[in-house]
């Protein structure tokens, strides 16, 4: 019963770390186009909060398994990459 709780809890870490990065970039995006002083300050909150969180699950997987961390990142470079190609060259 411990297993599956650890592998959950794994399966759930990386789902922050992919979901708030995934949306830090979003917001990052939807900053750039806005010109409101108060959209700009709420994605400025957003993507804080965003980091903040997917800093606090990356310190609990790194402590857990390295290895998977690595390739998660990796991963979601991919990811980012494909997704935000346009942004990103």
């Amino acid at each position: 019963m411990d297993e599956i709780n650890v592998t959950n809890e794994q399966v759930n870490l990386e789902l922050v770390l992919v979901t708030t990065s995934m949306n830090h970039e979003y917001a990052k995006k939807e900053l750039e186009k806005t010109s409101s002083f108060h959209k700009r300050q709420e994605l400025l909150t957003r993507m804080a909060h965003l980091k903040e969180l997917y800093f606090n699950a990356r310190a609990t997987l790194a402590a857990r398994e390295p290895q998977k961390l690595e390739e998660l990142e990796r991963e979601l470079r991919l990811e980012k990459q494909s997704v935000f190609s346009e942004h990103l060259n």
